[in-house]
């Protein structure tokens, strides 16, 4: 097999021997024919290889007693050498054969696909250890919904108010922030935002005080503390403060310090 790159062919079942190739060379062939035959006894023995390799080594002429035990030593490591020898050679044949069909094969062309990313998909965002979540804020963070509701604006419960009474803020905005960029939160994403409010209740100037760890949460924030309005005749700085979390997003608000 390793020389010809294939099997003998013939019926396992059949009393008839394997035939070898004829493409098989003097004496592989001789050899290869009787050493597959299916009768055991009918094969040749390692003494039959030797006497068809060296005809003659097999009917010596008639020597001294010393000079046929030299020979008989001498042949008793040449046969062995020589067949080894053989299956050294037909080995390196075959990988020669095997190495040439490797690499005429076309090597397989790896694709890769990218999945591009969703619209308004926004980075992973860790906020600062100061603002980690609490023990009740870990639970809902951990226990995923079975559907992703929309985030609807809510109220705060309380509204913590320096210097004037709960009524002076007439509106409140909550800013509109995904769901899908509230879920890249990891614990609170807290915003300050600084307005001036008119005579009229009308928020006239919006800055930023505190952005906190997200540029885009604090646009959300600065974009929603437009649109708050207050009692009329309080004209004064207040701040906002916006908590947002993978459960939703709070609103504070207080009169700035004079």
């Amino acid at each position: 097999e390793a020389v010809t790159q294939r099997l003998p062919i013939w019926d396992r079942l059949a009393p008839e021997d394997p035939v070898p190739p004829n493409t098989l060379s003097a004496p592989l062939l001789d050899i290869a024919r009787h050493c597959l035959r299916s009768d055991p006894k009918r094969r040749w023995t390692i003494g039959d290889i030797a006497s068809r390799l060296n005809p003659a080594a097999a009917a010596p002429p008639p020597r001294q007693p010393i000079e046929r035990a030299h020979m008989s030593a001498r042949s008793r490591y040449l046969i062995p050498a020589a067949l080894v020898l053989l299956l050294i050679v037909a080995a390196v044949a075959g990988l020669k054969v095997f190495n040439s069909e490797t690499k005429a094969r076309p090597e397989p062309t790896a694709t890769t696909e990218t999945t591009p990313p969703e619209p308004g998909q926004v980075e992973n965002i860790t906020a600062p250890e100061n603002d980690q979540p609490t023990s009740n804020e870990k639970k809902n963070l951990d226990r995923v919904p079975d559907a992703p509701a929309p985030v609807q604006p809510k109220q705060p419960a309380s509204v913590p108010v320096t210097g004037a009474s709960g009524e002076d803020v007439i509106h409140r905005v909550i800013p509109d922030a995904p769901q899908g960029a509230l879920d890249t939160i990891r614990g609170t994403v807290r915003v300050s935002i600084r307005v001036s409010v008119t005579p009229a209740g009308e928020v006239s100037e919006v800055t930023i005080d505190s952005p906190g760890p997200s540029k885009y949460f604090a646009k959300l924030a600065q974009q929603a503390a437009q649109q708050w309005k207050f009692a009329p005749g309080i004209a004064t700085d207040w701040i906002l403060r916006f908590e947002f979390s993978a459960t939703g997003v709070k609103a504070f608000s207080a009169q700035a310090a004079p």
